[in-house]
């Protein structure tokens, strides 16, 4: 299995413990009709989209550099207070930063799956309701 199709894949299975925890949280198994059922499901499924789609804009703001202050302060101090002082070069902000953004992660299997549990989390709303603006 390619290391692409592997992030979707753990993208997807994310997002279905998320939904499942959510749906279960809620009760969708005590449910008495099927209007609950289909308001769990979807409050599952967009929870799972606005965390997955969080942590996908968070890995974009990382890969422009939002937050590169941030991390080059942190691991400074972390050297000069808990590491060994022999061996150890101070490194500048500008050879830090090239050096974290020589390689970019990618992120976007978080936006797109995201994007898939928002458009069913959608349909199960507009589902929703219609039975209930039905009944």
């Amino acid at each position: 299995m390619s290391k692409k199709a592997f992030n979707y894949l753990f993208a997807v299975a994310f997002g279905l413990v998320v939904s499942f925890l959510v749906m279960w949280l809620r009760g969708i198994f005590t449910a008495e009709d099927a209007l609950s059922v289909i308001k769990y499901l979807c409050d599952g499924f967009f929870v799972a989209a606005v965390l997955l789609g969080g942590v996908g804009l968070l890995s974009w703001c990382s890969n422009e550099g939002a937050f590169d202050m941030l991390s080059y302060s942190m691991s400074t101090l972390w050297r000069v207070t808990f590491a060994r002082k022999d061996g150890w070069k101070k490194e500048s902000y500008g050879d830090y930063k090239e050096r974290k953004h020589e390689k970019s992660r990618e992120f976007s299997y978080f936006l797109w799956v995201a994007l898939a549990y928002l458009i069913l989390s959608v349909v199960l709303t507009a589902v929703y309701l219609s039975m209930s603006s039905g009944a």
